[in-house]
């Protein structure tokens, strides 16, 4: 291709361009015929074992040695050209017809035959014999195995088979059963094989067969009561070769058995098993002992909440009591066995006091004990002696509890993503007869939120982002005396927030208008030096390190900054430490005169939003994430991180200034570390009350781009908080044109073949950089018939209009006002 020249001679406002397309005639003058060649059609071509054979002159031919001298054969596919590796045929060709020429080169002669391309090789199929153990019953082709089969053409062979099964009864000593199983293998063709493999069944005798094991605990573990399974399927059945008697044995297995039990949940079976031979009439028989035992004790489920289940149902006091009584009553407790009913399980409860035991023979009842507090211990035995224990602890103090009120509703204003209400905040005016109260507090579960949010009481309770607008949260409100009884009662909290999340939208950008202009994400960039430079210990001086910063997009901007810094120094109080950029803007990270101690080396990043700027005293003494000592690295943000590179000099630099000649020192390494990105990585900037709870930030674009460059649209960038409070700001993005419009026109082309027009195909067209630019491409052909030496000749004239610029009365469109009219010769 190349590039058409402005014509001035033509007007500015047509584009034309033209090409000459001229098809070649050629006369033929065919060579005298020495001899006559004949072709075979549709020849049967079988492929070999390869799946691969050579068309030959031979197979084509009817004749082969009318035209003596070489030959050359030619193998076409259906598109009319050659086939890959003619005239070799592969199995891709398989039930296709070929068509075949055979060339005489001597006499320019040729002929035209036809070839159906077969495979008629059967696949390759062997079988292999099988002995298995009477008792398997496992034997099909994937428990066995599959015969080895393969075919020259076919990938996958398609294997069947049939089974007949022949029982040998008792007419064979060595095998009871055979199954042939007749197998066929069939290729993609239809070709067929077949083989026979041959399943044996071995015969066994008594002394082959294994009884199933006791399951008393000596060869085999007893059985739990809790899962006792006494099925044969389960505690065994006599086997041979590992597998149960069974298919073409010919053992019958029986079994009869006897059971006793001594308590409930305890059982002993006496199982015989009885295996008959078939052939020989003799049998054998075996004891199993199966044994079911409950060793396990009943569970016990005590009280959760002593201080509500056991009720204190009088006070007692006198001198028959010596001392504080009372009467209380026990709760009932839950007892599960996997064995024993209830009702035979026998309870005592007790209660040890000063060597005293206090107890009644019950699930639970009345009890008097002195005040205190005790250790009760429920324990419960069952049928077979089994015995299971719970405990808890209670106080038998003064029970009578305080007088509680709670607000009837009260709202919560959040204000971070969890606050805490203290629960005296829920109380209206609690009290108790003999001692002052305390407060506790527990918020249940908010069903309208995921998970399970409800808290055990304490000093405060948590309220959540959750919560807001889906309320109200039932809050539990616990009043305490100082016997520790306690009273509680309930209020409703409802959560709310109204504070509005703020916003602050990025500058207005620029983008070119041939790029995506989506939010961008932004990039990260480190680069570093380490000179090892030494600082003199007698002369005070400044030290600049500088870090060439180059390969970043040229309009990258910075949007953070962090600095590693590696120092070592006798006295950091005398340095002053400064970054300066290619663009001359200065941040003092480091002004001294805060260590005071010797020796105190740096090995740290600073960083706007490390930590606040503190000097820990031993070496290193200034370390980790921290805020520089003076300035902000945020006044890079916005320039670009690109050193200069018509300036070599304006390279970032780290400048370090040692002010008095006191000690020395080495700068081992810095390394710049930017968070970049384009004007499209701009992000706004937005906060809220309860960012904690969730802060979206999302954008939407009012308007589309113009199809011309120059145009803007409105991006609102949206903050909206959980709750659905929401703010937007505006930013602009203006579209620009980076690219000046070129247009290329195609050649002229020459057709070697007397076709039509309309079989005219590739014969090039229009190419322009139009990416911001509303471009339109049209042709008019101009056909002539009469035209030496050609058939034809078609002159194409192009038309290319730039609409953004073009103005069809205007007669004054300067060449950006594109078209104009170029002719081409």
């Amino acid at each position: 291709m190349r590039k058409s020249q402005l014509n001035t001679g033509w007007p500015k406002h047509l584009l034309r361009i033209s090409f000459i397309l001229a098809v070649a005639l050629f006369g033929r003058t065919a060579a005298q015929a020495q001899c006559t060649l004949g072709c075979n059609d549709l020849v049967q071509f079988s492929l070999d074992e390869d799946c691969y054979s050579e068309v030959e002159v031979d197979h084509i031919l009817e004749s082969p040695q009318s035209c003596p001298g070489a030959k050359v054969v030619t193998v076409m596919g259906s598109n009319g050209l050659p086939i890959p590796g003619s005239p070799w045929v592969d199995g891709s060709y398989i039930g296709q017809t070929l068509t075949v020429k055979v060339t005489h080169p001597a006499s320019g002669n040729h002929c035209w035959g036809s070839i159906k391309v077969e495979d008629k090789l059967a696949p390759v199929l062997i079988c292999e014999d099988v002995t298995v153990a009477c008792s398997e019953t496992a034997y099909g082709p994937d428990d066995l195995g599959y015969p080895y089969a393969e075919d020259n053409c076919s990938y996958d062979v398609q294997l069947v088979w049939a089974d007949m099964i022949t029982d040998y009864g008792c007419n064979n000593t060595q095998l009871t059963a055979v199954i042939n199983r007749q197998w066929t293998a069939t290729d993609d063709s239809g070709n067929t094989s077949s083989c026979v493999q041959n399943i044996y069944f071995k015969r066994a005798t008594l002394l082959d067969v294994t009884f199933p094991l006791n399951r008393d605990d000596l060869e085999a573990p007893a059985l739990d009561c809790a899962d006792a399974n006494v099925n044969p399927s389960k505690t065994g059945w006599p086997m041979v070769d590992g597998k149960p008697i069974a298919n073409f044995c010919d053992l019958v297995v029986t079994y009869t058995e006897q059971s006793s039990s001594m308590c409930m949940g305890n059982l002993t079976i006496l199982r015989t098993w009885t295996v008959l031979d078939m052939c020989s009439g003799v049998t054998s028989t075996d004891l199993q002992i199966i044994k079911v035992l409950d060793k396990t004790g009943p569970v016990l489920t005590c009280p959760k909440d002593p201080e509500h289940d056991v009720k204190i149902l009088k006070y007692l006091s006198g001198p028959q009591y010596n001392g504080c009584f009372a009467e209380i009553q026990l709760p009932q407790i839950q007892v599960t066995d996997l064995c024993s009913n209830y009702s035979k399980f026998t309870f005592y409860v007790s209660t040890t006091v000063n060597g005293f035991i206090y107890s009644i023979p019950t699930n639970g009842g009345k009890m008097i004990v002195p005040l205190g507090t005790h250790v009760f211990t429920y324990k419960v035995t069952d049928d077979c002696g089994n015995t299971g224990t719970c405990s808890f602890t209670r106080g038998i103090d003064d029970e009578t509890p305080p007088v509680v009120a709670c607000e009837t509703l009260h709202t919560v204003a959040l204000s971070d993503g969890v606050t805490h209400i203290h629960a005296m905040t829920f109380d209206d005016g609690s009290y108790d007869d003999c001692s002052g109260v305390t407060f506790k507090v527990s918020r249940m579960d908010n069903p309208k939120c995921p998970g399970d949010d409800a808290t055990s009481f304490g000093d405060t309770a948590p309220f959540y982002c959750c919560d807001i607008n889906n309320g109200p949260v039932m809050v539990t409100l616990r009043v305490s005396d100082a016997a520790g009884n306690t009273n509680q009662c309930m209020t409703q909290v409802n959560v709310v927030d109204k504070v509005m999340p703020s916003i602050w939208c990025p500058r207005d950008i620029s983008v070119a208008c041939s790029m995506p202009y989506a939010p961008l994400n932004a990039e990260i960039y480190s680069k570093g030096a380490k000179p090892g430079t030494a600082m003199s210990s007698t002369f005070a001086l400044t030290y600049q390190v500088p870090v060439a910063v180059t390969g970043l997009p040229t309009d990258a901007e910075i949007i953070d900054l962090d600095v590693f810094l590696d120092i070592e120094h006798e006295y950091l109080d005398q340095l002053k430490i400064r970054l300066i950029s290619p663009n001359g803007t200065v941040v003092s990270l480091f002004e001294g005169g805060s260590c005071g101690i010797a020796k105190a080396n740096m090995l740290v990043t600073f960083n706007d939003e490390g930590s606040a700027f503190t000097c820990n005293g031993p070496t290193p003494s200034i370390t980790g994430n921290i805020k520089p000592q003076a300035g902000l690295l945020a006044l890079f943000d916005g320039e670009n991180p690109n050193s200069i590179a018509s300036v070599p000099q304006k390279n970032w630099v780290l400048e370090v200034e040692d002010t008095a000649p006191l000690a020395g020192g080495k700068i081992n390494e810095v390394n710049l570390v930017f968070t970049y990105g384009t004007p499209l990585a701009l992000k706004p900037h937005a906060s809220d009350n309860t960012e904690e709870c969730g802060l979206t930030v999302t954008w939407k674009d009012k308007d589309e781009p113009e199809a011309c460059p120059g145009g803007y649209i409105t991006r609102t960038w949206t903050a909206k908080d959980a709750f659905g409070l929401e703010k937007s700001c505006d930013q602009r993005i203006t579209f620009v044109d980076l690219t000046p419009w070129d247009v290329e026109f195609p050649e002229d082309v020459t057709v070697d073949d007397c076709i039509t027009p309309d079989d005219l195909k590739n014969l090039g067209n229009v190419k322009h950089n139009g990416d911001c630019e509303m471009v339109s491409v049209d042709y008019v052909d101009h056909i002539y018939t009469v035209v030496p030496d050609v058939c034809y000749k078609i002159e194409r004239t192009w038309y290319v209009v730039n609409w953004c610029v073009y103005d069809k009365f205007n007669a004054n469109n300067t060449k950006l006002g594109i078209p104009w009219l170029i002719q081409r010769t």
